[in-house]
């Protein structure tokens, strides 16, 4: 199904090593950034819905997350992703008319919003989360959960028309080029969601 109000979200998470945020925020790194914008702190909360069955979230034609950050609908449908989902491109929507429709895809008779589509939380938690952008290109968001999980993320928002593959490829050595940041961290970095079932179980 095609959506309207959609746009792709490419990115590959990474872990970092909390002493160098001083370096980061004055860009005093071996190489320095060409460009940062202004750190930007926010904090909200998340919850995945879904069926028993994880009928979304398990689906083989790519995996869909439909969440609620602080209240607000917003859908993910994973369009590419590696083995451990460290490299992954989403189809992303934030409009509720899209977002029932695609729901409605899956549950045909489900009931709407306000009744959260007759569909149960699974999984939530708070993130604060710091962000910027470098070289006037890339999204950098730093996570900290409420159970304690840090991970990063580099992202891109692709242009209509953008090949996923070249995309990815430049991230990739955006992150080798600055790798005394985005390589400083211990072990393979892991997503919030797989951290929270690692810690909680559930899935």
């Amino acid at each position: 199904m095609a959506l309207k109000q959609a746009f792709r979200e490419i990115e590959q998470k990474f872990t970092f090593d909390r002493h160098l945020l001083p370096l980061l925020r004055t860009n005093s790194g071996k190489p320095p950034f060409t460009h940062l914008t202004t750190f930007k702190q926010t904090s909200f909360h998340d919850a995945y819905f879904d069926n028993p069955l994880r009928i979304l979230s398990k689906n083989p034609s790519g995996a869909i997350w439909l969440r609620k950050r602080d209240n607000k609908w917003q859908a993910k449908v994973t369009q590419s992703a590696n083995k451990d989902f460290q490299k992954v491109s989403y189809q992303e929507v934030s409009t509720l008319s899209e977002i029932e429709k695609l729901i409605r895809k899956y549950f045909p008779e489900c009931p709407g919003a306000k009744e959260d589509f007759g569909l149960s939380p699974y999984c939530q938690y708070q993130t604060d989360r710091t962000e910027f952008t470098a070289n006037r290109r890339f999204t950098v968001a730093l996570d900290t959960t409420n159970f304690g999980h840090d991970v990063g993320e580099v992202e891109v928002i692709a242009k209509e028309g953008e090949d996923e593959k070249r995309v990815m490829t430049e991230i990739e050595k955006f992150m080798e080029e600055y790798q005394w940041f985005f390589k400083s961290g211990r072990g393979k970095p892991k997503g919030k969601m797989s951290a929270y079932f690692e810690k909680y179980g559930g899935w």
